[in-house]
């Protein structure tokens, strides 16, 4: 007689606390001639403190290419969000580039593209 072994395996990665997300508020993006390369994968130190949030890693345009900025533990300001780094394709096919970083929450309010 076959038996079959069924394993479910629920909930095994730990949860990594991450910051409050919001829009590019009266951002100025950069133009840029082509997306960015994907994402690298990221190996995260322990968390320093109970109230770091881990903000990903991601590509940032240098004016004529991409360099890669690593991720890290960092502690939000109470009140801002973090806006991540974002690549938008117009209808007219023009593609632009917005930095990563943190936006107090009152800007929110105010719209973004």
């Amino acid at each position: 007689m076959h038996k079959t072994l069924i394993v479910f395996v629920i909930g095994c990665a730990p949860m990594v606390p991450l910051p409050p997300t919001g829009p590019h508020v009266g951002d100025e993006p950069a133009e840029v001639p082509h997306p960015p390369p994907p994402a690298r994968a990221e190996i995260l130190p322990p968390q320093p403190k109970d109230d770091a949030v881990w903000v990903d890693g991601h590509w940032s345009w240098t004016g004529d290419q991409y360099a890669w900025v690593p991720g890290g533990w960092q502690k939000p300001r109470p009140g801002f969000y973090y806006a991540p780094a974002n690549t938008v394709r117009r209808r007219n096919g023009e593609l632009l580039y917005y930095e990563g970083h943190w936006h107090a929450e009152s800007s929110a309010a105010k719209g973004g593209p």
